[in-house]
């Protein structure tokens, strides 16, 4: 018997979409990792392990209908009234009767564990047991072969989050972020002007980002990766020569004490996901920073 809980299998970062007959590709879905294991017994786990059953008790019913012991991977989202995943509606507890469970993975089924057969066959296996599309709020994702341009075409049409690409002879690799499963996001771009930073021992950690409404500046979050080492120095160097005692932004409620205020002039060009409901940045990525050269 395979455990109850094993570490999901993660997908390595992909720069841009391609075609191969050797690859499956699946929508890339906006909600949280979730495991769920059934013997007699349904227990639904985080990404990290954690017991989520009482957390989402709608999905009870439909998975305990499935013929086990099982054990199902895949992603619990709450579709907008668009139909597309929201995860914002996902955060919010009052929204949780509400979850779809979207399922791409068998890891265990019929006494055996399936992590190292092929991923085909895997999928294989999981169409038997979910025989319908669609079992109350438990639904198989959709792969396609070989087109994964056009697909990606279609989810950036749909302003979907992006797409996986999984390599069909793959077996399942626990914990393992694996370049078997490529993940390629459509992401946004825009143009912040830096108000702070957050130092550590280093240099900094993150900057403080805002953008330009009217004859103000709103905040817009913080961007904490996309940097080399090299970058940092340089950035650092900038900024020190732009501190002032206030920021740029009037009354502006942040909980970090050490953050350090600039001079609003610099500016970069930030890839992120999307906005949040409140404003703030979603996934945001530094790429460089703006020169009158640009």
């Amino acid at each position: 018997m395979i455990e109850a809980f094993i570490a999901p299998m993660l997908a390595t970062e992909h720069h841009c979409p391609f075609d191969s007959s050797d690859y499956l590709f699946e929508v890339k879905w906006d909600g949280y990792r979730c495991l769920a294991h059934f013997d007699h017994k349904l227990t639904l786990f985080s990404r990290n392990g954690q017991d989520w059953t009482i957390e989402f008790p709608s999905l009870i019913p439909a998975l305990t209908k499935l013929p086990g012991p099982y054990l199902l991977d895949g992603e619990l989202v709450i579709l907008s009234q668009e139909g597309k995943p929201d995860f914002s509606l996902l955060q919010d507890k009052a929204n949780r009767q509400a979850v779809q469970y979207v399922v791409f993975d068998l890891l265990y089924w019929q006494g055996k564990s399936l992590l190292e057969i092929t991923l085909k066959q895997r999928r294989e296996l999981l169409a038997e047991l979910l025989t319908n599309e669609r079992t109350g709020n438990i639904f198989l994702s959709k792969a396609i072969y070989g087109k994964g341009k056009a697909f990606f075409e279609a989810i950036r049409a749909q302003e979907l989050e992006g797409m996986i690409a999984k390599e069909i002879t793959s077996f399942y690799y626990p914990g393992i972020r694996s370049k078997a499963w490529l993940k390629i996001k459509e992401r946004k771009r825009l143009l912040a002007t830096v108000i702070g930073y957050l130092p550590n021992k280093y240099s900094f950690k993150s900057l403080y980002l805002a953008k330009a409404k009217g004859n103000e500046l709103v905040y817009i979050g913080k961007v904490g990766t996309g940097f080399s080492e090299q970058e940092k120095l340089i950035l650092l160097q900038m900024m020190q020569t732009l501190i002032q005692e206030q920021c740029s932004i009037n009354n502006l409620e942040i909980s970090d004490n050490n953050a350090v205020w600039l001079k609003p002039v610099l500016v970069a060009e930030i890839d992120y996901l999307e906005f949040t409901p409140a404003g703030r940045l979603r996934q945001p990525s530094f790429r460089k920073l703006v020169t009158g050269d640009d």
